[in-house]
């Protein structure tokens, strides 16, 4: 979210991009944002950043700088490729 719009908009912007439409249909409101942002849970960031620390930084192995951000990277397209395989659109 942007400091320079409102919530809404940075909603609608991203349903908009992520629908592929051309034109914003309302798919969620500010209010069931954050509704659905406070029922999170803390603990569950707590564990995806063991689960994180622990895939990337296994047993005490030296990591350099540039192994690590490899690693993260590889870790970022992976995850992508997942989301792209999981999301259907539907038109």
């Amino acid at each position: 979210m942007s400091m320079k719009t409102s919530l809404q908009r940075d909603l609608d912007k991203f349903f908009k991009s992520v629908n592929q439409a051309d034109f914003n249909i309302r798919a969620v409101t500010k209010g069931a944002f954050s509704t659905a942002r406070s029922k999170l849970n803390p603990e569950a960031f707590k564990r995806l950043n063991t689960v994180a620390v622990d895939t990337l930084l296994p047993g005490s192995g030296q990591y350099s700088f540039f192994s690590y951000l490899f690693d993260a990277l590889r870790c970022i397209q992976q995850s992508n490729d997942r989301l792209t395989d999981s999301v259907v659109f539907s038109k």
